[in-house]
């Protein structure tokens, strides 16, 4: 058998098992999505595990093998989902177990586990949840309208360097509008950005220059 006809048989070899690799793929995908779709049809008790379903959908990127380039776009085109709800509901069932979950209903445990990732790690919904605390006032958990919990939810700083950066772009914005207004150019904005430094005129500005 000569190299050629050997290459050739073993590129062959390949796509036939590439072939089955993605139609087992989309075999399982197509099976997690009948199974997504029975529970969404009593999601306000099975939202976990709708959302642990969403998640191995998600993170094996089986939203491929049936031709969608995206996770949002698989479920939105055979679930009828939108992205946010999707990856709520798989957050959901990633942070926080099935009981604790359910307890709390859907709306609530998103709540509790978006107040918990904005806490920097401050806060376990896990606990929280298992001990119905507070986290707003002093009501437990299971008595705090969902809207506050949101509406509370703690402000991440900006880090230092981004500050830092940012006052030194203010700086040199301002610098540039000063030095434009003493060559006689007075500028309306001076932007920074990253690398490049943007220069406004207004319309009448930018007439009178083009005359000039």
């Amino acid at each position: 058998m000569g190299r050629v006809q050997r290459e050739v048989e073993q590129a062959g070899s390949l796509v036939v098992e590439a072939h089955n690799v993605n139609g087992a793929a989309a075999k399982e995908a197509e099976a997690l999505l009948a199974q997504a779709r029975t529970l969404q049809a009593a999601i306000t008790s099975s939202f976990w595990d709708l959302g642990r379903v969403l998640g191995v959908l998600a993170e094996r990127k089986l939203h491929l093998a049936l031709g969608f380039s995206r996770f949002d776009q698989l479920v939105e085109a055979r679930l009828g989902l939108s992205k946010t709800l999707a990856w709520r509901l798989i957050t959901v069932a990633g942070r926080l177990p099935k009981k604790e979950a359910m307890k709390l209903g859907q709306e609530r445990a998103h709540a509790l586990v978006a107040f918990a990732a904005a806490s920097n790690g401050e806060i376990d919904p896990v606990e929280v949840a298992r001990l119905d605390q507070p986290l707003v006032g002093d009501r437990p958990l299971s008595e705090t309208p969902v809207r506050e919990i949101l509406a509370a939810r703690p402000r991440r700083p900006t880090p230092l360097a981004q500050r830092a950066d940012k006052a030194i772009d203010k700086k040199l914005a301002a610098a540039v509008k000063r030095r434009a207004t003493a060559l006689g150019l007075r500028v309306a904005e001076v932007e920074v950005r990253s690398d490049r430094v943007l220069i406004a005129l207004t319309r009448s500005q930018a007439e009178r220059l083009a005359r000039d």
